[in-house]
């Protein structure tokens, strides 16, 4: 394109054939990564098509009308007969007829002015939940003098259908007697329900690989046996047939991950991930054989996104998915000051929930826990790492622990008479991941959390507190989430520094961005303040 300069503006004009996708007429987006100064979406519907339109984002259109108007389409017949074979010199004739339908257009007509850039934030699931867009659902057709058809769906179609289905429910609810045996001698001697359940569970985790593809449907039992391998659909059918054929009821559960969006109306296809529902003893558990870093009971973190349906009742039967878990992470430092400022001492840190299968996921980038702890101390300069123990990562335990034995070289700093020491140790907040000045789309963690760190000083003979940060507590309205920061002498040797951080709530409105974003600026503030020794 000739003397294109920055600052041209090029005009595209183009026009898209909706033919192949009128049951699903595709979005149209008018805000994007970069700010848009006009955008204009005008669609024409006849009447015999009818369709449910959906707007999402948080800006508003400079103008938005809805109206209909009448068409006059002129139809054009060619109809032609064949030539009489009796009659000698008669042709082919080929005869034109015309008509004029009549009919009403319904048109929408959107115009969006200086629509400002989306800025994606840490704690999203994904853009295209929030991004300003229009969406159309074809709903049903009725030409003239035929007869209506049906195209939506309900939550009730969609669970009769996927139990009905070849690739789902004919799968899933249908007896595996060729795994019978196995199953039996897998569960020789075993009485505890929950054990049988874990044994199970591992047995598939342990000889059949996840291909990383999420489908809802599956290529059978029997090819994902032979192929020691499939996608989430395949390996967790498997997991089923071997569960009822040791006597438990399951039911699959479809959902959509995080980035795969949220559904706004009914239709299969929004669906991406299957998991399980186990009947134990009265009581649901939740499994997932195709993710190696959950636990029993625990779905991957991608699966916290709002509802997952469980199929095969009666009825649709519903999950919340944010309600499933939570993480704990605790920190506990003892730490020696020399005289001369140098710390050194133990940090023992656990996790449990979220917290454990992050960190495993970690981990697992790793060709073992070795590599793991080498690479820590190549992140880790300024420690100087004497003893590294990590236990739990490859157990269904959902406690994993890590030990350290530590001399830091960041953590104070000796100035004569004076010793300045940062007061936490393991887990410090040195940025606040909301910067936006106003986000009006919600603050997605995915499940509640809790961080609490303490430390105990032991101070050095011959100095004193001169001076300690004061003691900060902060709960947002409704106890969203509250931070604790305190420093306090527990005699003239030693000083605990306790930093509680508790997220009560996995999601927040925009409404509490604000105060959100402010508490994260005090714990920044707190967690940078230092305590002052000084030798007398």
């Amino acid at each position: 394109m000739p003397n294109v300069k920055v600052g041209s503006v090029i005009d595209v004009k183009y026009s898209i054939d909706c033919k192949a996708f009128v049951r699903n007429m595709r979005p149209w987006m008018f805000q994007h990564s970069i700010p848009t100064v006009y955008s204009e979406y005008m669609v024409k519907v006849p009447e015999y098509f009818r369709f449910r339109k959906f707007t999402l984002g948080f800006e508003n259109y400079a103008a938005f009308e809805e109206d209909s108007y009448p068409v006059s389409q002129v139809l054009t017949y060619k109809t032609r007969s064949a030539a009489d074979l009796q009659t000698p010199g008669l042709m082919n004739n080929t005869q034109y007829d015309q008509s004029t339908l009549a009919f009403s257009n319904n048109r929408y007509h959107w115009v969006a002015e200086n629509m400002p850039a989306f800025e994606k934030e840490a704690y999203i699931s994904t853009v295209d939940n929030y991004i300003q867009q229009v969406q159309f659902e074809l709903q049903s057709v009725q030409f003239p003098g035929e007869k209506l058809h049906t195209y939506s769906e309900s939550w009730e179609s969609i669970n009769k259908n996927l139990k009905e289905d070849e690739d789902f429910g004919k799968i899933v609810f249908r007896n595996a007697n060729f795994l019978e045996n196995e199953t039996n001698k897998l569960l020789s001697g075993i009485t505890d329900d929950v054990e049988k359940v874990a044994i199970l569970y591992n047995h598939v985790r342990a000889n059949y690989k996840f291909t990383g593809r999420n489908s809802i449907y599956s290529k059978g039992l029997r090819k994902t046996v032979s192929d020691k391998n499939g996608n989430v659909a395949d390996i967790n059918f498997l997991l089923s047939a071997y569960l009822r054929n040791a006597g438990f009821s399951v039911k699959p559960m479809v959902l959509s991950t995080r980035s795969n969006g949220m559904f706004l109306y009914p239709t299969v296809t929004s669906f991406n991930y299957v998991v399980l529902v186990a009947d134990i003893n009265g009581k649901s558990l939740l499994l997932d054989a195709a993710d190696k870093d959950c636990t029993i009971n625990e779905l991957p973190y991608q699966c916290l996104n709002g509802n997952g349906l469980i199929v095969g009742g009666t009825e649709p039967e519903w999950i919340n998915l944010y309600n499933l878990g939570n993480a704990n992470s605790q920190f506990v430092s003892t730490i020696q000051i020399s005289e001369d400022g140098k710390l050194s001492g133990s940090v023992s840190i656990a996790r449990m929930g979220y917290a454990a299968q992050a960190f495993r996921t970690e981990v697992g980038e790793f060709a073992n826990t070795d590599k793991y702890i080498e690479d820590f101390a190549d992140r880790n300069l300024d420690w100087e790492i004497d003893e590294h123990e990590v236990n739990g990562v490859n157990e269904l335990n959902n406690r994993i622990t890590e030990k350290l034995a530590v001399s830091l070289n960041n953590k104070s700093i000796f100035a004569g008479d004076i010793i300045y020491i940062t007061p936490l140790i393991a887990n410090t907040t040195d940025e606040n991941p909301f910067k936006l000045a106003e986000r009006k789309y919600p603050v997605d963690f995915g499940f509640k959390f809790k961080e609490n760190e303490m430390v105990m000083f032991n101070l050095p003979e011959g100095y004193v507190v001169e001076e300690i940060p004061e003691t900060f507590h902060a709960i947002l309205p409704g106890s969203k989430a509250s931070y604790l920061f305190s420093i306090q002498k527990i005699n003239d040797k030693q000083l605990q520094v306790i930093s509680n951080l508790a997220v009560n709530q996995p999601v927040f409105q925009a409404e509490d961005y604000a105060a959100l974003k402010e508490l994260f600026n005090h714990i920044i503030e707190k967690q940078s303040q230092q305590i002052v020794l000084k030798k007398i």
